[in-house]
């Protein structure tokens, strides 16, 4: 039934929102001091965690994206199509690459 299919999608997706967007949150506000408990000791020194962090953050705003993204990519194959999955893997892809280059 497409109506419950729908519903299932819609579900999922704000399940994979209320539970990346709080991370996605943490990681920008509180990654310096996460960073910091975990890594700043012996050679590792105040500007490597400013520099991690920062880190941390860009990776930490993508991660919606990625999650709606395996959702979104879940979906497709069950109704079988499989052209779209693999055109928004190349646009990640480059994204990707993209991303790791400014940083």
């Amino acid at each position: 039934d497409g109506g419950s299919a729908d519903k299932a999608i819609q579900s999922s997706i704000v399940t994979g929102l209320m539970l990346s967007l709080p991370v996605t949150i943490v990681f920008v506000l509180l990654g310096d001091s996460i960073v910091r408990v975990l890594f700043e000791y012996g050679s590792f020194d105040t500007n490597d965690t400013m520099q991690t962090a920062l880190a941390l953050a860009a990776y930490a705003l993508m991660l919606p994206g990625a999650v709606l993204g395996r959702v979104l990519q879940c979906c497709s194959f069950a109704r079988h199509d499989t052209a779209t999955p693999a055109w928004a893997t190349i646009i990640s892809v480059i994204a990707h690459a993209a991303a790791a280059t400014l940083l």
